[in-house]
């Protein structure tokens, strides 16, 4: 499997100039990509500039008040922050021991984590945020404040189970997002299912309700992007079994209201979205939460950072030169 560590710092730079107040307009002109921290191997180590290791680097989140970045160490099984306040950058292991690995509720470094990967924040305020753990089933809230780390709605077990905190069962979550405009509801990307968490019932309810080897399941990949506007989910899928890469749109009004706008087999096209192709599509960010906004996705197996902009239907190549 091609290595995406440099795919996901290429992201930290996108994320960073969104810090900057980069407009959500279509870019025009080549971006300046800016390297933050960057390493090889398999080690983790906090410090300053060039002395940070990272490994493995999933799913990050920005605390624009502070220029912060908090990010999911998938291989190292922990949560870091980095502050860009300073120069050189600072890190730190908010939560988990890297190298240990286990499911283990607690405080800093007393806490443990499995293969971490999505998260979101839990509100306005940035003062926690949710990681989906995948390969256990479960989602851990992480106050980055005190540093504790406890369970959320999940119950750990396998399984396509609604209903009530304890009692909801997931499989394999991989993504999750706070609506935007409604502070009470999260969303959860798992391999088969969309589910949405209504935070003030603790009620967990399925929008798309694929299940393993059901046919016209959408299969989202083991990263998948997400990311949402009004009534709609725009989410990557990566089926490598099947070698395609597509971009859904989810009607998250109704049930099983799934549409492909663009992809199909693995490729490396840029024009029209229902022209264009991908091969590996994984994390989406978007600077808007208007309809008909430009999304920023990662294509890993090519190399690149695409553009699609839904005001005109157009997928182009923003970083990366793709050769096929």
């Amino acid at each position: 499997m091609p290595l995406r560590t440099p795919l996901v710092l290429s992201l930290f730079s996108l994320s960073i100039s969104r810090i900057i107040g980069q407009q959500s307009a279509p870019l025009r002109v080549p971006p300046v990509v800016r390297t933050i921290v960057a390493s090889s191997g398999s080690e983790i180590r906090d410090g300053t500039g060039t002395n940070i290791k990272v490994w493995a680097p999933h799913s990050i989140l920005i605390k624009e008040a502070t220029r912060e970045i908090y990010w999911s160490s998938n291989l190292g099984d922990a949560i870091r922050r980095l502050s860009t306040a300073s120069d050189p950058a600072e890190s730190f292991t908010v939560a988990g021991k890297p190298g240990e690995r286990s499911v283990i509720d607690g405080v800093g470094e007393d806490a443990r984590f499995t293969f971490p990967e999505g998260m979101t924040w839990t509100g306005a305020d940035q003062t926690a945020f949710y990681v989906c753990q995948p390969f256990v089933h479960n989602i851990k809230r992480v106050n980055i404040l005190t540093r504790n780390v406890t369970n959320f709605i999940f119950n750990g077990m396998m399984g396509f189970v609604d209903g009530s905190s304890g009692v909801a069962q997931t499989a394999f979550p991989q993504q999750i997002i706070l609506d935007p405009l409604h502070s009470s509801i999260l969303y959860l990307v798992s391999f088969f299912q969309v589910r949405k968490i209504d935070l003030n019932t603790q009620q967990v309810t399925s929008v798309v309700k694929g299940k393993p080897n059901f046919a016209g399941s959408p299969v989202f990949g083991a990263e998948s992007g997400v990311f949402k506007i009004p009534d709609t989910i725009y989410a990557t899928e990566f089926d490598q079994s099947l070698q395609r890469s597509r971009l859904l749109k989810i009607n998250v009004a109704a049930v099983d209201d799934v549409q492909v706008i663009s992809g199909g087999a693995n490729g490396g096209l840029d024009g029209t979205l229902s022209n264009a192709r991908f091969w590996g599509l994984h994390a989406l960010i978007s600077l808007s939460t208007s309809p008909g906004g430009i999304l920023y996705a990662v294509d890993s197996d090519n190399n690149a950072i695409r553009q699609i902009d839904l005001t005109n239907d157009e997928v182009t190549t923003l970083i990366g030169n793709i050769s096929l």
